[in-house]
């Protein structure tokens, strides 16, 4: 109660004040689109609120953990978790600043791209198989004798021969 008090009597508006002087002033970098009239909310913390925080993230990477060893006799486990969630709350938790972290859009994007190379390898992989396998049925046609030289050429073609 006493913090309370202090807080809501003297901190707040003392923090208050200096912001708005160093912002007036323009010592302040530009504020985000939209935050222009938000009301400042200050955390104040201590070492005890601070120990709270990282035991709240130590739980839910333990959880994580936890759920990845279970995961492997029961990957419907993994269906729980909100890994882009508990990444976020984690580095909140942990005092990780914004900077450090990338923004949804850049995520998104970077997602899509890693997306994009994983099909790409994997039409290439197919493209190379049936290659390989077309070029065993050539090979063992023209064991046989049964090929002629022309369905030679087309399935070397189709291989990726010349």
């Amino acid at each position: 109660p006493t913090f309370g008090r202090l807080k809501t009597d003297l901190l707040d508006p003392i923090v208050e004040r200096a912001f708005n002087i160093l912002y007036r002033a323009g010592k302040l970098p530009q504020l985000p689109e939209g935050l222009e009239e938000a009301n400042i909310d200050v955390n104040y913390t201590g070492p005890l609120a601070r120990s709270q925080k990282f035991e709240e993230a130590q739980a839910i990477q333990n959880y994580m953990m936890t759920t990845a060893q279970l995961a492997e006799a029961y990957p419907e486990a993994l269906d729980i978790i909100d890994v882009d969630g508990a990444m976020s709350t984690m580095a909140i938790l942990q005092g990780v600043p914004a900077k450090a972290l990338k923004g949804k859009a850049e995520i998104k994007e970077m997602r899509e791209q890693r997306k994009q190379q994983q099909e790409a390898a994997m039409q290439t992989q197919q493209a190379q198989e049936a290659g390989a396998a077309m070029q065993s049925v050539g090979q063992g046609a023209q064991a046989m004798g049964e090929a002629p030289p022309e369905m030679m050429q087309a399935i070397g073609q189709a291989a990726g021969g010349q």
